[in-house]
């Protein structure tokens, strides 16, 4: 059964213009910049491992990045799961997809890049090895050797968007969209906190962004895009689960 936490993120960033603003603040500004963001498209995730959305939540989107196609796999992390071969399973994921594209491209002489980033809120910042080596058990001596065997290894290295070690002015002062950022503000922050204080807080980010677009993204991004409805409507239902599904207020992060 999916969890409130996970079903309000998709329901966020399965909008193409919200994964944009996360996706943009995530990722490397150098790489943000050479994504071409007007091709962003969803891709239906759910062959990448159907046991995984019972615990997590993913998405996949596919873009053009400078005259090539790419894959940008996000996975939702919180305190309660295993984390340990977390960079493992994302590699795992990302085969996957691969082995999907493969299936549906058989004239295609190469494999497309996929970009892995990890979106973690919890109490605590995240404890997973971000490199797929870190798990690999390797002799300490001699050094030669062990440089050696790691470069033969697979490797994955992880990016992550640790919400743990980040205040709430660090996550206003990015450039989300009001829906976006009640989004997350609500997966790390809103434990603890009534509806009213979720509410207050929505209210002071969208007061702060008066003056620059609603969506937070830059003017050109904008102007590529058609103008669509932001589903504010969706956050409602899904917020009031995640209040009414509070056991224990400390314990919010954790399903």
């Amino acid at each position: 059964m999916v969890n409130p936490h996970d079903a309000l993120f998709r329901a966020t960033f399965g909008e193409p213009r919200n994964a944009e603003g996360l996706l943009r603040s995530a990722l490397p500004a150098a790489i943000a910049a050479c994504i071409d963001w007007s091709t962003l498209t969803p891709v239906p995730a759910e062959f990448v491992d159907p046991e995984l959305r019972e615990h997590r939540a993913d998405l996949l989107f596919s873009a053009r990045m400078l005259g090539c196609e790419i894959y940008l796999y996000v996975l939702v992390e919180h305190r309660s799961t295993d984390q340990r071969f977390l960079a493992f399973d994302m590699l795992r994921y990302v085969v996957r997809i691969l082995e999907r594209h493969r299936a549906e491209h058989p004239e295609a002489k190469l494999l497309p890049m996929v970009i892995p980033l990890v979106v973690h809120h919890g109490d605590q910042p995240m404890r997973a090895h971000r490199r797929l080596i870190r798990l690999v058990e390797l002799p300490r001596e001699p050094r030669v050797l062990r440089r050696w065997l790691a470069s033969h290894q697979p490797e994955l290295r992880l990016i992550v968007d640790d919400l743990a070690r980040v205040s709430e002015t660090q996550l206003s002062d990015r450039a989300l969209g009001a829906t976006a950022f009640l989004c997350l503000y609500c997966l790390q922050f809103v434990r603890g906190r009534d509806a009213d204080e979720a509410l207050a807080a929505f209210e002071r980010v969208v007061h702060r962004g008066r003056g620059r677009n609603p969506s937070g993204l830059p003017a050109s991004a904008l102007a590529r895009r058609p103008k669509r409805p932001r589903p504010l409507s969706l956050l409602g239902p899904f917020v009031l689960r995640i209040l009414a599904s509070r056991e224990d207020s400390q314990d919010f992060g954790s399903t």
